[in-house]
This record gives C-alpha cells, structure tokens and sequence, in this order.
C-alpha cells in the first residue's frame, strides 16, 4: 500500500524489495501490473543509497520481522516504518521493538510506526513507545485505500513527499 501510495501521490518511479523470507509481493505486482513499480526479491543486500544512484525516487524494503537480522541495513534507510497488530499476541511483537530502540538509544525521529486494521492503536499499547503510532483500519484494495488511510499515509510519509 505504500508503495502504490508514493506512485499515486508523486508520480516517481518506486523500488520494492522484499526482505521478509517469503514472496508476498510478486503475486501483489502480478495482479497490479503497475510498470511503475520495479520488484525485486530475494537478492543479495546492498546500501540502499544503491538504489537510488539506480533513478529510483522511492526505495520500499519489506524487511518483515527479519528486520533485526539486517539491522544495519535497516538503519540507512531514510525513513524507517514498522507496521503490525493491534492483536494480543502481537503486542510482544511491539514490545521488542521498544526495547530495541530503548537499548540501542536510537532517535525516533525518522521513525513512523503503523498499526494495521487498528482504529485507535493508542489504547492497545498506552503509548509505551513514547511515539505517535498510526492506525489503519481494514482496506479491502490496497490498491485503492480510503481517503482516511490516504491522509493517515500522507502524514506518515510527508517527509519524503515534500
């Protein structure tokens, strides 16, 4: 979603890779067929600036929970998103990235976090991040989100869209 999102509201030329173990977006681009969007899967790592240096504008890296396992890579990127539930058994999945940031004294600052098919991600956690955490709630076409999820998307991303 993000991704087409950057395509939509910039008119730029996006990269996706996908980082998570599995192969999720190959069969999202089929169905799409945006010729904008450049796929690339389960290729050695390289800096992200690479990419760039490559005429991309946008750079999506899907890390998935493997995240910690390519943490410096992780780091270079310009704006970091995590995005998860808002259900019980995820919760641990938010704790351990509080912890993470805690541990390694990271500034938050480009950091955006998202909580999916969650209205008000505020309550589940009680803000133990100490960030603002957004909430998306269900969106039956990624590729055509609600006008709230869009606004959501342009807060979330207005520093790289300016």
């Amino acid at each position: 979603m993000i991704t087409e999102f950057l395509i939509t509201y910039t008119n730029a030329k996006v990269l996706l890779l996908e980082r998570s173990g599995n192969d999720d977006f190959s069969s999202i681009i089929k169905i799409n067929h945006n010729r904008k969007i450049h796929m690339i899967g389960k290729e050695k790592i390289v800096e992200p600036a690479y990419y760039k240096d490559l005429g991309y504008s946008f750079c999506v890296i899907d890390y998935g929970t493997s995240w910690r396992a390519e943490e410096y890579h992780f780091l270079q990127c310009d704006l970091k998103v995590f995005i998860g539930g808002g259900a019980i058994w995820q919760q641990k999945d938010w704790k351990i990235i509080k912890n993470w940031l805690k541990e390694k004294e990271i500034n938050t600052k480009s950091f955006r976090f998202l909580m999916n098919l969650y209205n008000d991600p505020k309550c589940s956690l009680k803000n133990e991040l100490s960030v603002k955490i957004y909430g998306i709630g269900y969106e039956p076409d990624l590729f055509q989100p609600s006008l709230k999820t869009v606004n959501i998307l342009k807060e979330v991303l207005f520093c790289c869209i300016v």
